[in-house]
């Protein structure tokens, strides 16, 4: 999350493939939630196709204490295995959160942004040459 030059908070959530580290899926939204999980998710299995398992955190658009949230149902429906990392543990998700380090470092670093649209296409360019 962070905040547009005219001060809009947006979300971008992205799927990276753990051999290749390629972006999959992304989405950049003004809210966030498991709608927009769902989204990014489904356009990712549109264009590459199921993956065996899928690692995430436990952020509440991923994953359910009590039940299944909407993600983890999806998941089960697409035959996809969901593994959770464990709390207070980034290591797990290194190649992700090297992602998002190098999102600050050489992208939000460098941008200026005025509108959510704007900063799609800038962001666009930016991911298709990571």
């Amino acid at each position: 999350m962070w905040t547009t030059g005219r001060g809009q908070k947006v979300y971008l959530i992205a799927f990276l493939d753990d051999y290749s580290r390629y972006i999959v899926g992304w989405g950049l939204y003004a809210a966030q939630g498991s709608s927009q999980v769902l989204e990014v998710l489904r356009n990712s299995i549109a264009q590459y196709g199921n993956p065996r398992e899928i690692l995430s955190d436990q952020g509440r658009q991923f994953y359910a204490w009590r039940g299944k949230s909407p993600f983890q149902r999806e998941l089960a429906r697409e035959g996809i295995q969901h593994v959770v990392s464990r709390s207070h543990h980034p290591q797990t998700l290194g190649k992700i959160e090297a992602f998002w380090k190098h999102l600050k470092e050489e992208f939000l670093a460098r941008v200026v942004a005025g509108s959510i649209n704007d900063l799609r296409e800038r962001l666009r360019y930016w991911i298709d040459s990571f």
